[in-house]
């Protein structure tokens, strides 16, 4: 089992506006630790951008809403806000069926409230998976 799980995954560590060569795989699922808040913020809100492109140096564009995840209703290549809590770790399923070769995710976290709030120590990654080649 554990050996299917290494054939069948590519995890991109620091994935927050990279290019990412997501050839041979169908999802992913995007990881976000916002970290800890500072400035005191009344709420907090995560979108992640998806964009596409067909070469890794071309201009990439919003991935049109009907091929991102039907659960996840997006407009002009942006999921929903996602209310996040402070420290909290939250993952966002994609469906790339359709997409391009190359991705960029970009997330960005919202605030409401506070004085100049931030997240101290945001993470970012990427796990791809479903590859259209399995091993057997």
């Amino acid at each position: 089992m554990k050996r299917e799980l290494f054939d069948n995954v590519m995890v991109i560590v620091n994935a927050s506006g990279e290019v990412i060569d997501r050839e041979g795989f169908l999802s992913a699922v995007f990881a976000a630790d916002v970290g800890s808040f500072t400035g005191e913020p009344t709420g907090a809100t995560l979108s992640v951008k998806v964009e596409h492109c067909d070469t890794d140096s071309g201009s990439f564009e919003a991935v049109p809403d009907t091929k991102l995840d039907p659960e996840h209703t997006s407009k002009d290549g942006v999921l929903p806000a996602i209310p996040v809590a402070d420290g909290e770790a939250v993952q966002v399923n994609i469906d790339l069926l359709g997409c391009k070769r190359y991705i960029k995710i970009t997330p960005t976290i919202s605030f409401e409230g506070g004085t100049s709030p931030a997240a101290g120590s945001a993470a970012y990654s990427l796990v791809l998976g479903d590859p259209a080649e399995a091993p057997v």
